[in-house]
């Protein structure tokens, strides 16, 4: 039977594979000197399997995502801050892929309450969700993750554990009391992957509740015969370890001291067993068994890294040895998650090893803080500095979280960017505490990072996916290049409109932006990179070959929810309850100093805008129109003409009444705007001509469409030429521009044959406020009861590898959590510290 195992690719360009074949295995262990094996070099094999490799790379590039949230506690009304970096796998540098990335806020019932798309630039992606009032207590996943993630297992998408406390649930939702069965799933690994009947394996084990959280085990192996073979004990979060050498025909189970019993997996007859030792910080200790009939088969050892296209293999004999060991340097690999897979001559991969590697190429950041205790509202300056391993200053790209450490405190051995993108991002399973595993670099901590290794060593391909002869089949999702505008244009019979040129203009709050494209034989449209933040007003035209509009009908596409496997969810242990009542406690009074200050801060201003609405005369005509330009562009205009009179006026007429404005004759005159020194605005002569808010033309004669419009049908015309005015219409009104507000007799506007929508970009994300007390303000009367101190999503050290912030405490603050994510060139760091004395 052909088995398939799969392999972790640790996408250094799968980093580093080390493939072992080997000749002849003795059935007893026992120590060996190491002797150098001089390889015969086999490049038919060589080139086979590298060739794949590098093919399935270039098909299969891989992107990891990493969210730093400001705090991991949030009430309803608050904002949930983040900075997110999308990374590509194989050296942790920005990805030049996909500029689209997705977060979803996920309840305990897998269903996601919050969505949002977020622009990914230069790698960063910066936003915040507001937390719903309506959101019940308990806990909640954040995931993230870009649409190119898709075509591989969602268990790699980002997701991150946060807790939403909400009092006026707290009848409906308990989490606290949530029961969980008291069930224990126990699972073996023997290392390599297989038991192998004679012999001697490592099996490690992990008991985990039907929570998803480790569960502490003592117990026995047992034999058929019911012989005690070894006693078992969990020596970390569930985990651990004993020896195994399975008989023929033997079978084996654990047995809990609660009398549970669990079968362990069934020895093959014959096979491979592959053992490592990655405690040495410089090199690895590998060694390989097999069975008696395949120790006659010719294996060859292969190393190699695709990206520098170095390889070594060679071709071995045991002779009359038990196994052979190999020593491998570490110099040179890659930090993170890699794999040892042992090949036979036929490329077939027989057993495997996953491993973490660390080369210790973090960086190192430190901070200086100006005072370590804290007085109401002290002033605190922070200094961060950022070197490599070598500690030469560095410039990196960071994000810093400083909090309520008795209120809102991260836990010391929580996920970070370091854990996420060099370990949890490459395994399946929850990892409890990563951060435990980097903590140092004694034995005893490596000894349990690689334990977790086997007991977590799942990989993100298999080799009958990179032997596949089909290549060059399509992936199901794209990079994405930006947000899609997408639809269809038919003419007014409802007819396809094919094969026709479109614009389509944009207005936001930074003006106007304009794009061509042409609808295919279906009538279909579509524009790839449609880049706007917040609520956005399209129209969309389609002109005659004479430049005339024509009246158009287009119905856009709706963007879909995207179809994403549930996330596993999981519900957090008891918590802390003192710090859940505290924060919950902290957060009511923080929101009711903002109701009282709000109310009578703001209803100042209330009166004093009544008093002016009184005092001023407003146009009946002006208050019905819903066009106004002060209104709808936010300006007011340097010259305004309202049409008024019971007798025939054409356009032309209308304008000559504007001063600075030259007009020419017949129906469609030229115009020209001039400053009152003879000169135009700016030199040219095109004017943009904005209909009812829509701009149609630039030109320097006024468009047909406007043309034949008189005053009964214009209710006024603007103008705007000053520089501050024109900012918002961008370049196209660099020589002014002109706008006209039609309405009808009955004092409706006038319908365009231009298509109108109004549609959502990507968030708009308002800058982290925080008082400076420093400046005397009337706000600062108001209580100050933050958990969140400071947030900067996007910090930057200098080429000195320097920044530095000024931050203020709140009125309640005694210990702050500085906390420090961040990525330099695909260097990775990291920071939490605490300052100042517990209250």
């Amino acid at each position: 039977m052909k088995e398939q195992i799969k392999l972790h690719e640790n996408i250094l360009t799968v980093g580093f594979i080390l493939l072992f074949m080997i000749i002849g295995i003795s059935e007893v262990l026992g120590q060996s000197d190491i002797k150098e094996n001089k390889p015969l070099i086999n490049k038919g094999q060589i080139e086979f399997i590298s060739e794949n490799l590098k093919e399935y790379n270039n098909r299969n590039v891989i992107e990891k995502v990493y969210l730093h949230t400001d705090k991991n506690m949030y009430t309803p009304g608050q904002k949930l801050w983040y900075s997110g970096y999308t990374v590509l796998g194989a050296n942790h540098k920005e990805t030049t892929f996909s500029k689209v990335l997705y977060i979803d806020l996920i309840n305990s019932n897998s269903e996601v309450v919050i969505s949002q798309i977020q622009e990914i630039d230069k790698g960063k992606s910066i936003g915040s969700i507001v937390i719903p009032e309506d959101l019940i207590s308990g806990d909640y996943q954040l995931r993230a993750y870009t649409n190119w993630m898709r075509n591989y297992d969602s268990e790699f998408f980002f997701t991150k554990q946060v807790k939403i406390l909400n009092t006026a649930f707290t009848d409906i939702v308990d989490v606290n009391a949530i029961k969980t069965a008291n069930t224990i799933d126990l699972q073996f690994f023997p290392e390599g992957g297989d038991l192998v009947e004679g012999l001697s394996s490592l099996v490690a084990f992990k008991a985990i509740g039907s929570d998803g959280l480790s569960r502490e085990i003592n117990g026995k192996i047992l034999n058929s015969k019911g012989e005690v073979i070894s006693i078992i004990k969990s020596i970390h979060k569930g985990s651990g370890f004993f020896y195994l050498k399975p008989n023929k025909e033997e079978y084996y189970y654990a047995e809990l001291n609660n009398g549970i019993k669990y079968e362990l997996p069934k020895a093959k007859k014959e096979g491979y067993v592959i053992t490592v030792n990655n405690t040495s910080p410089s090199e690895l200790l590998v060694r390989v068994q097999a069975s008696k009939f395949l120790r006659d088969n010719p294996f060859s050892l292969f190393i190699g890294q695709l990206q520098k296209q170095k390889f070594y293999q060679g071709e071995f004999n045991f002779s009359e040895k038990p196994y052979i060991e190999i020593k491998i340097s570490k110099k040179g690999l890659p930090s993170g998650v890699t794999t040892i897979t042992l090949f036979d001559k036929k490329n077939r991969p027989m057993s495997e090893r996953s491993l973490f590697i660390d080369n210790e190429k973090e960086l190192i950041v430190t901070t200086q803080i100006s005072k370590e205790e804290f007085n109401t509202r002290d002033q605190i300056d922070l200094e961060i500095s950022v070197t490599d391993a070598e500690g030469q200053p560095i410039s990196a790209d960071l994000s810093l979280a400083i909090t309520d450490s008795e209120k809102a405190r991260k836990d010391t051995y929580a996920s970070n960017i370091l854990t996420q993108l060099l370990l949890e991002s490459d395994l399946k399973g929850y990892i409890e505490a990563p951060s435990f595993y980097f903590k140092n670099k004694d034995f005893t901590t490596k000894s349990k990072l690689d334990l977790l290794m086997l007991t977590h060593g799942w990989r993100r391909f298999n080799w009958e996916d990179i032997y596949k002869k089909n290549k060059d089949t399509i992936k199901a999702f794209n990079f994405e290049e930006g947000l899609v505008l997408s639809g269809i244009a038919k003419w007014r019979n409802n007819n396809l409109l094919k094969e026709e040129e479109i614009e389509i203009l944009v207005r936001d709050k930074d003006g106007f932006t304009q794009y061509n494209t042409k609808t295919d034989n279906e009538g279909q449209f579509k524009i790839t990179n449609f880049n706007h933040v917040d609520t956005v007003d399209v129209v969309l035209n389609s002109r005659n070959k004479k430049g005339n509009l024509r009246s158009v009908r287009v119905y856009l596409n709706e963007r879909k929810q995207l179809n994403v496997p549930e996330s596993s969810f999981r519900i957090s242990k008891k918590s802390e309850e003192n710090k859940n009542k505290l924060y919950i406690i902290n957060s009511k009074l923080q929101k009711e100093a903002d109701s009282i200050f709000d109310l009578q801060f703001n209803s100042k201003k209330v009166t004093v805008l009544d008093k002016v609405v009184l005092e001023t005369e407003i146009d009946k005509d002006e208050k019905s129109n819903p066009n106004a330009l002060s209104s709808t562009f936010g300006i007011q205009p340097d010259a305004v003409v309202y049409t008024e009179g019971k007798e025939f006026q054409s356009f032309g007429t209308l304008l000559s009444r504007v001063g600075g404005l030259t007009v020419g004759t017949g129906n469609q005159p030229s115009v020209t705007l001039r400053r009152a020194t003879g000169s135009s605005v700016n030199g040219g002569t095109d004017l943009l001509w904005v209909l009812d808010g829509v701009p149609i033309a630039n030109s320097s004669i006024v468009p047909i469409e406007i043309a034949n419009l008189s005053n009964f049908e214009i209710e006024r015309i603007e103008i705007a030429k000053s520089a501050s005015n024109l900012a918002i219409f961008g370049s196209r009104s660099a020589n002014g521009a002109i706008l006209i507000y039609t309405r009808r007799g009955d004092g409706r506007v006038r319908k365009l044959v231009s298509p109108e929508f109004r549609i959502a970009g990507y968030p708009f994300s308002k800058e982290f406020y925080a008082p400076k007390y420093n400046v005397k303000k009337e706000e600062h009367i108001k209580p100050d009861y933050r958990t969140t101190l400071y947030w900067n999503p996007n910090l930057k050290t200098n080429k000195n590898g320097k920044a530095i912030v000024t931050f203020f405490n709140s009125d309640v603050t005694n210990q702050i959590q500085i906390d420090i994510q961040g990525v330099s060139e695909g260097i990775l760091g990291t920071y939490l510290e605490i300052f100042g004395e517990e209250d």
